[in-house]
């Protein structure tokens, strides 16, 4: 088999399953901050907010990272960090413009990270 396929394919397991947990704690958290309304602290509601609207980021930076040329924890777990915040943090600047816009934002960059590794295959 191909070295960069064993070498995903050795990554899978462990980074899917933090995100996964990931996943599963920003949205628990958020419903039960939603079920809960004014009882649970304001703080506490933005960081489960921040969570969940962090998810759609997080899937972008896996998608990334499949491209990465050197697979190992030391390059992609930094690179997946960086760029869950750096794109969460970034769309409150599309977001003043339309809700929506942040996704599509999103969304064009899986597009083009496909359209990207097409060309160079």
């Amino acid at each position: 088999m191909p070295r960069p396929y064993l070498a995903q394919r050795r990554m899978y397991v462990p980074i899917g399953t933090a995100g996964g947990i990931y996943l599963a704690i920003a949205g628990l958290g958020g419903i039960a901050a939603l079920a809960l309304g004014s009882r649970v602290p304001r703080a506490v509601r933005r960081i489960f907010g921040w969570g969940c609207l962090s998810v759609a980021a997080l899937a972008t930076a896996f998608l990334a990272a499949g491209h990465l040329p050197d697979l190992t924890y030391a390059t992609v777990v930094p690179f997946v960090a960086l760029v869950t915040v750096f794109v969460r943090r970034g769309q409150p600047l599309v977001e003043r413009r339309r809700f929506v816009v942040a996704y599509e934002a999103v969304a064009l960059v899986c597009l083009m990270i496909g359209v990207f590794k097409m060309v160079r295959s």
